[in-house]
């Protein structure tokens, strides 16, 4: 069978949960993980206690028709807020109270279209949040209101890249590198370029 596994590093232990069809695994903190199977299940591990639980997450947000909840990638805010990048949308699980909450996204005033399908996330050294789906880059504050949209208008193919973002990571200028469904694009955050 398949396991996920959690490594004590100061005592140089393991411990392992199973695991079927993995998509993806994000910690949460030393005791919890987020998993996620191919079949759009999601699942919290609790290593301590050895238990997974099933997220059903129409018990926090009722308004969605189907339990399928892919989490692509986590950002831990501090140690009990974590903002999850999803199959839909950005949301917010509290691993104290348990909880989850959908996080609206706005744009001049108006909700922000197709806020589904956040594939990855990130914070800079300014604790500037970034986002990417299908349809752009998003950057934001947590702590401020307002959200910036990048989306490429470069008519000059040379300096274009695709919006199609699927992932990105930063180099240690905090510049990040795209990874979108034309290739590789070099995005400078301090320019926005």
């Amino acid at each position: 069978g398949e396991y996920v596994y959690r490594r004590h590093t100061d005592k140089n232990e393991y411990d392992s949960l199973p695991v079927s069809e993995i998509y993806s695994v994000n910690a949460l903190n030393e005791r919890q993980a987020l998993v996620t199977n191919w079949k759009n299940q999601s699942f919290l591990y609790d290593f301590p206690a050895q238990k997974i639980q099933p997220i059903n997450i129409r018990q926090y947000l009722p308004h969605f028709t189907d339990d399928f909840l892919a989490i692509n990638d986590v950002l831990n805010i501090d140690t009990s807020r974590h903002l999850l990048a999803t199959s839909k949308g950005m949301m917010e699980y509290n691993s104290t109270t348990g909880r989850f909450v959908l996080k609206k996204l706005f744009f001049n005033g108006q909700p922000l279209p197709n806020q589904d399908g956040l594939v990855d996330l990130y914070q800079d050294n300014e604790r500037r949040i970034w986002a990417c789906n299908d349809y752009s880059l998003l950057s934001f504050s947590p702590h401020q209101p307002g959200i910036g949209l990048i989306r490429n208008w470069e008519p000059d193919p040379a300096k274009a890249f695709s919006n199609h973002v699927r992932g990105f990571a930063a180099d240690e200028k905090d510049n990040l590198w795209l990874a979108t469904i034309n290739g590789i694009a070099y995005f400078e955050i301090q320019k926005g370029i």
